[in-house]
C-alpha cells in the first residue's frame, strides 16, 4: 500500500505529513526538513477505505488535505 507525495516548491521549507483514517485516527506522522523538491514515499499496510493526507507547511502553518481511497 505505498503511495507517494511530491513536493515541488520554489523555496525550501519544513513539512509535517499526517495520514488519518475516516474517523480521524492518526496512522502516520512525519516531519521533513528543508524540502523544495522531493518525492516522499509512505509505506503503510492499509485496509480498504478512505484516508486523508494532511500536509502542513510548518513556517506558514498552512495545511492542505487530500483524500486517498484504497479499494
Amino acid at each position: 500500500n505505498d503511495f507517494f507525495i511530491k513536493f515541488a516548491k520554489k523555496k525550501k521549507t519544513t513539512y509535517r505529513i499526517e495520514l488519518t483514517n475516516s474517523v480521524g485516527v492518526n496512522l502516520y506522522s512525519r516531519t521533513i526538513d528543508n524540502v523544495d523538491f522531493q518525492i516522499h514515499r509512505v509505506n503503510r499496510p492499509l485496509s480498504p477505505g478512505i484516508y486523508f493526507i494532511h500536509v502542513t507547511d510548518i513556517k506558514t502553518n498552512k495545511t492542505e488535505t487530500f483524500k486517498h481511497l484504497i479499494l
